[in-house]
Formats: C-alpha cells, sequence, structure tokens
C-alpha cells in the first residue's frame, strides 16, 4: 500500500506555493511558437472552413441575412470615422438627425470596429467579414488561454478554444448577430481573475481584469450581465478551495481585483445607465423573453437553425410539439459535451465541478423565466407555470433591457467548454499511465471531431449591399452637414420601417450627411421628429382631428425638413431585385402619393434609375406651406376601437401657420383614479412652460384654450394622479404603464 506524504508545514507551503513560475504552465521561450502559433493557425483555417463562403465572396458581399449585417457594417463604419474625428465616439448625431442617437445602449458596441480596421481598404465587405472571422478566431484563442491558464495540457487546450469556436451561439452570429461573433471578453475576464487569485502571480492581473470586463461592457450589455453574474461566483469558489492559512491573502487580492474593475468598468456602465434614462429611449423589453425563451429540449438537440447535418430533422422533431427555434435559441450542449461533463461530475476533481457548477448557473438562466418543455409551459393538472431564475434575475433595476434568455450562453458556452475539457483531461490521464503519451494526442482529435460532426454548420447567406445612388457620391464633396429624407420609409405595411433604414445607413457611408432614422436597437419609441410618418406611414388616425376632419400630418413635412435642416427628398426606386419593392407595391404608392402631395407636378433636381432627388426649401419658404395640424409624440399607446391609452407625461404636436388662440378639444374615455370621485387633474405644459391644469372626467368633453404663434409646438400632458400597470390590479397579464384615455382630440381654430 503506497504511503500518502506528510503533509508541509503552513510556511513551507507559503514559500513552494510563492516559488512557482509566473509563466504559463508548461510554456518556455523555446515553445513561444508552438504555443502562440499553433493555436493561431488551427482556428484561423477552422474558423475559415466553419465561415463558408465567407471567403469566397470577402470583398463582394457581407455575410448573414436580414438588416442586421448592414446596421453591422454601419457601427463599423462608424468606429472608423470617429477614431478619424469625423464623428463623436459614442454619440450618433447623424441618425434621427439632427435630434440624434448613442452607441450607448447599442446591442453591439464598438470593439468589433476595431478588429474591422485593417480591411477598409479592401472595401466595406471586407471590412464587415474581416471583423467576423477575427471575432471568430479570436473567440476560440481567449478559450484556449483560458484553459492553459488552468493548468490543461495543450491538446485538451485546443479542444477547449475549438469548442468554443465551434459552439452554435458564437456561430449563429455569422446570420448578422456580431455580437455572438465576437465572445472573447468573458474568457479573459475569467483568466485575469484566475491569475489575479493567484499567490504566484503578480497582484497586476487585477488591472487585466478589469480592463478585459471593460471590453466585454463596450462589446454588449448581455456578456458583460452574465460575466459579472459568475465572477463572485467564481471568486467565493476558489477562496473556498484555499486552504484557511491562504485565504486572507487571497480576499485581499480579490478586493483588488474588484477595485480595478469598478475604475476600469465603472465609469462607462455610469455612461450606459444615463443613457438607457434617457427620454423617449426604449429599453424595457423584458417581456420579449417569453416569446425568445429556448425550449429545454434545445439544450439537447442540435440547432435546427445553424446545424447542416441534423438541423432539419431537429426542426421537423420540434415542429409538432409547438417549440420554435430562433437564432436566440442556439443553445445546444452536445451529446459529447454532456457525456465529458458526466466524467467531471462522477470522476472529476473539486476544481474541474467548479466550472461544471458555474456552467449550470447559465444554462438554467438560458431556460428563461418559465419552463419550456417540447412546447409545454403548463404543468400538472393545475396548470401551472414552472417560474425560473430568469424572471427574478430581469426583475433587478438596470437588467429591462434583456429579453434573449438564450444569450445567457454567450457566456455559458466557455464555461462548458472549459468543464469540457476538464473531463478530456480526466480521461487522458486515466487508465494505464504508459498510454497516456498516446492518449494526449489522440482523444483531443477524436473528441474534435465528434464536436465538429454534432456542431458543422449550413453554408451561411451572403447578401450584397444595393447600389448607391450618384448623387449620394455628389453629396460627399459637399463638407456642410444637413439632412437627407429618404423614401420609402419602409417597403410594406408590415415591415419593419427601422430594419428597413439599414439601407440608408448604407448609402450614408458614402454621403455623410444626417438621414431621419437609423437601425439602432435601443432608441426612440416615438420618432423624436416625425412621429406621424415614422414609423407607422400612415397620415390618417382615427382619433385626431382639425376642425372636425382627420388630421393629416403630411402637409407640414416640408416646414419639418426645412426647421430640422434637412436639404433634400430622395424617393428611391424599385429594382428587379428589391424583393418586397417594385412599381405599384405599397411603398411604392405611398411615396409617390407624398411626392405629389408635397411637389405637385414639379420635376426633381436629379434622377436616374435608382433615385430621384427633390429639394427641400428654405424655411421662410417652408412657412408658407403650413396648415393647421395635430399629431401624436411619446407616451400614446395602439388605438384599441373606440379609444386609445396614454402614459403620463404623453405629447401632442400642434402646428399652425400664424399666431392665434386655438381650442384643443378632447374626450376622456377613462383614467387612472385611486381615490374616490372618478375624476383627475391635467397638467398641461406648452413648449416647456405650465399652463393652468384641467379637471377631466371619463366621457365628458374638455375644451382647453392655448395662445400659439406661427409654427410647431409641444404640448404635454401628464395626470396627477400619475400611471398604473393593469396587472397590478389582478385579473391582467398587461403590464404597460397607463395613465388615461381618450376617444378623440379635436383641435378647433377660430371661425370654424
Amino acid at each position: 500500500m503506497t504511503k500518502r506524504a506528510a503533509p508541509q508545514p503552513t510556511d513551507q507551503r507559503l514559500a513552494t506555493l510563492h516559488a512557482l513560475p509566473v509563466t504559463l504552465p508548461e510554456v518556455s521561450s523555446a515553445s513561444h511558437l508552438r504555443e502562440g502559433g499553433l493555436p493561431l493557425l488551427l482556428y484561423t483555417i477552422t474558423a475559415a472552413v466553419l465561415s463558408w463562403p465567407l471567403l469566397r465572396h470577402f470583398t463582394t458581399h457581407i455575410v448573414g441575412t436580414g438588416a442586421d449585417p448592414r446596421h453591422n457594417l454601419w457601427v463599423l463604419w462608424h468606429v472608423k470615422e470617429a477614431l478619424l474625428g469625423r464623428q463623436p465616439f459614442w454619440d450618433l448625431p447623424m441618425l434621427y438627425y439632427p435630434q440624434g442617437a448613442t452607441l450607448l445602449t447599442h446591442g453591439v458596441g464598438p470593439v468589433t470596429g476595431f478588429l474591422a480596421l485593417p480591411f477598409w481598404p479592401l472595401g466595406p465587405e471586407a471590412a464587415h467579414n474581416g471583423a467576423v472571422l477575427l471575432s471568430l478566431i479570436l473567440t476560440a484563442w481567449a478559450g484556449y488561454l483560458l484553459a492553459r491558464t488552468l493548468r490543461l495540457q495543450q491538446p485538451v487546450a485546443l479542444f477547449a478554444g475549438l469548442f468554443l469556436l465551434a459552439a452554435p451561439m458564437h456561430l449563429a452570429g455569422m446570420l448578422g448577430h456580431i455580437s455572438k461573433a465576437f465572445m472573447a471578453g468573458p474568457p479573459l475576464v475569467f483568466l485575469g481573475l484566475v491569475n489575479t487569485l493567484r499567490p504566484n502571480r503578480s497582484p497586476a492581473w487585477a488591472l487585466f481584469t478589469g480592463a478585459a470586463l471593460l471590453l466585454t461592457l463596450a462589446h454588449n450589455g448581455y456578456q458583460f450581465v452574465f460575466t459579472v453574474l459568475i465572477l463572485p461566483l467564481l471568486a467565493l469558489l476558489i477562496l473556498w478551495r484555499r486552504p484557511a492559512e491562504l485565504r486572507q491573502a487571497t480576499a485581499r487580492r480579490l478586493a483588488i481585483a474588484a477595485i480595478a474593475c469598478l475604475i476600469l468598468a465603472g465609469p462607462l456602465l455610469l455612461a450606459i445607465t444615463s443613457a438607457a434614462g434617457g427620454s423617449g429611449v426604449q429599453v424595457d423589453a423584458n417581456l420579449g423573453s417569453l416569446d425568445l425563451q429556448p425550449d429545454a429540449l434545445e439544450f439537447l438537440l442540435p440547432s435546427a437553425e445553424t446545424s447542416r447535418f441534423f438541423g432539419e430533422r431537429v426542426a421537423r422533431f420540434l415542429a409538432p410539439r409547438q417549440a420554435q427555434p430562433t437564432i436566440e435559441s442556439t443553445v445546444y450542449l452536445s451529446w459529447t459535451g454532456l457525456l465529458l461533463a458526466g466524467v467531471v461530475l462522477l470522476r472529476g476533481k473539486r476544481r474541474s465541478r467548479t466550472w461544471l457548477v458555474l456552467a449550470a448557473v447559465l444554462i438554467v438562466l438560458g431556460l428563461g423565466p418559465r419552463l419550456q418543455l417540447a412546447g409545454r409551459t403548463m404543468f400538472t393538472e393545475y396548470r401551472l407555470p414552472l417560474i425560473l431564475p430568469y424572471a427574478w434575475l430581469t426583475a433587478l433595476p438596470g437588467l429591462d433591457f434583456m429579453r434573449a434568455p438564450g444569450r445567457s450562453m454567450m457566456v455559458g458556452y466557455t464555461l462548458w467548454a472549459v468543464a469540457a475539457a476538464m473531463g478530456l483531461q480526466h480521461l487522458i490521464r486515466a487508465g494505464r499511465p504508459e498510454l497516456e503519451r498516446t492518449r494526449r494526442w489522440a482523444l483531443p482529435f477524436l473528441v474534435s471531431a465528434l464536436i465538429l460532426l454534432e456542431f458543422w454548420p449550413i453554408a451561411w447567406p451572403v447578401q450584397r449591399l444595393r447600389t448607391t445612388p450618384d448623387f449620394y457620391r455628389h453629396l460627399a464633396e459637399d463638407e456642410e452637414m444637413y439632412g437627407v429624407f429618404d423614401l420609402p420609409i419602409k417597403p410594406a405595411p408590415d415591415a419593419w420601417e427601422v430594419g428597413y433604414s439599414a439601407h440608408y445607413q448604407i448609402y450614408q457611408m458614402t454621403h455623410g450627411k444626417g438621414i431621419a432614422a437609423g437601425y439602432i436597437s435601443r432608441t426612440y419609441d416615438t420618432h423624436p421628429l416625425f412621429p406621424c410618418l415614422i414609423p407607422e406611414s400612415q397620415h390618417e388616425t382615427p382619433d385626431l382631428f382639425v376642425n372636425g376632419q382627420p388630421a393629416d400630418c403630411r402637409h407640414n413635412l416640408l416646414y419639418q425638413l426645412a426647421a430640422n435642416n434637412y436639404r433634400y427628398v430622395v424617393w428611391h426606386q424599385p429594382q428587379p431585385e428589391y424583393r418586397f419593392y417594385q412599381p405599384g407595391s405599397w411603398g411604392h404608392a405611398q411615396s409617390a402619393e407624398l411626392i405629389e402631395l408635397l411637389y405637385g407636378d414639379r420635376p426633381p433636381l436629379a434622377a436616374d434609375d435608382l433615385a430621384r432627388v427633390y429639394p427641400v426649401p428654405p424655411l421662410e419658404e417652408a412657412m408658407e406651406t403650413i396648415i393647421p395640424a395635430l399629431e401624436r409624440g411619446e407616451g400614446w399607446r395602439d388605438w384599441e376601437g373606440d379609444f386609445r391609452w396614454a402614459a403620463s407625461p404623453a405629447t401632442l404636436f400642434i402646428t399652425v401657420p400664424r399666431h392665434q388662440q386655438v381650442t384643443l378639444e378632447l374626450l376622456p374615455a377613462a383614467l387612472y383614479d385611486p381615490t374616490p370621485g372618478n375624476e383627475g387633474v391635467l397638467h398641461l405644459t406648452l413648449d416647456g412652460s405650465p399652463q393652468p391644469p384641467v379637471t377631466i372626467r371619463p366621457k365628458q368633453p374638455v375644451a382647453i384654450p392655448l395662445t400659439l404663434s406661427a409654427g410647431r409646438h409641444q404640448l404635454d400632458l401628464r395626470l396627477e394622479a400619475g400611471n398604473f400597470r393593469p396587472a397590478d390590479l389582478g385579473n391582467s397579464r398587461d403590464t404597460r404603464l397607463l395613465s388615461f384615455s381618450v376617444r378623440w382630440i379635436d383641435l378647433r381654430l377660430p371661425g370654424n
């Protein structure tokens, strides 16, 4: 029987720990090329294959489908322009011009913009595709470095990076979610923390940890939230594993790491929080989690969205079970990964189980706010849902932007890859020692092949950017800043106007002028400048009237454009390749009607097969075209048949051609009244100036006199009782903020 070695005295153990080498395990000066070059070469080749046909279309198309790749490209362009000093870094003054927008609350931060910089000389397509390819490679390399930091053998560490590279959530970024393509931040944060808490490493690793956390925050909010959630758990588990005599020193290093993270990432986090609370910015998206949460089966089955060999079969299997896979539910753990995790669970050491436990935390969160299993969300004869931790997590302040639970696996796959790699290393070391050298490379090669078979993706779709009109190339030579109003706003009634505006962002990369909208993931709930034209593109509303006639805001568009420094209206013409925008289509007819209304039979300033350009008159001339108009701003909800709810404050815009006194009449339908009496006090603010309050009662018309000068005015209405949520009153799942509802609003002018 082998005799166990006697434990070392405490002082000797400390001396031994502090005497350990500072370099990564098994790394010497002679093997730097093998440690650095081999992984990068392997991951570059693998990324090129898994991203095919990206390289084939590297300079001619952008990889991905829909509007996401186009707005990603625009972000890459904005970063380049900001670094050249042509635009501010975080502000986006050229979108929603001149109101502007912000990159702080956007789902894709500027990090990948830096990765695109070397490729811009080859064109915008190469910049986009190069950033995507580098994102894949660097993510895998970061996973490899973390595995080596955890003292895994190089073949095993190579497997960990390969697992992370091929993970479905990672490769799903190829469809347009570039935030998923770059997932290098979390493994670098964990690497930094592990090194910070090691006694034989410099405390300066705390700065690396903070910098990596800043990188993660600057790239994507989901990755930051889930990384911050795991960091203290990882630190506590490391602290718990340390001998008692080392815990105090480890706790001090942990405090240093926390301070470094606060100093480096804190200012950006405060800026994001401030931007998210800005007026009109739409952030609360939690309820979308119910539609985007993965089915539990999707963790156990290959991705129906991305798997080449199994995707169609899985889709057919899930369809009758009412599970609807999306790009947000690419969370497959792999059968090979599950077997390796089983090895860790049954045979692994406490250190390896740590990573398995942390991965399990994010897997559970990835299930969403309630359990969905084979399409079912209600269980037992009582038909009750099973509430999961994600519902409580997203109820915390500041986390109301989270609408895709499966994105927990953007961090979860790092932990899962490490846990699987530790299971693989245990298999290599198990059994007869003389065979370990053979197993050292053979087993990683075998399990890597199995992983690639399970994860092997589809051939990714690509798209060609639209041809830019020559007139925009002419505008690029003009250094003056002004706006360009693009038509159509959207090609079809059910089209998403924000996504469609990504085409105009691509044009903006040429002309460099402001545009009226822009695809930004967190932007205005109501358009700040043209609320009745964008996003609805519907000029008639059932509840707004001027002198008893339906209000039509389109007549004053030239005045609004001139007042906001717009110079041109550009009507883009249908092209054979524009699937939903053809001659006679809804979008074409809407645009033609608007041009006819504004310009009559006046010829365009410039015209070709791609676009017709019309000038916006000077403000003095545009003032002469004003007619009385009434339009809604922020705070109003959808029309519900015979009334419309509003949240306080709700905004109306009133336009009159000359100085005059008008009367605003409205018929309330219902109002929030927490006290007896069934009446409320409506406080009014006209262009920032308080007006006399009025008392309102349901189903009783009220008249509000106003004195207005020529032009457009903003009237804010705020019910003194405030807002309520129907869900808080019971018997409803409606979580909207509501205050009062109206049946109609009529702007009455003298003599009518």
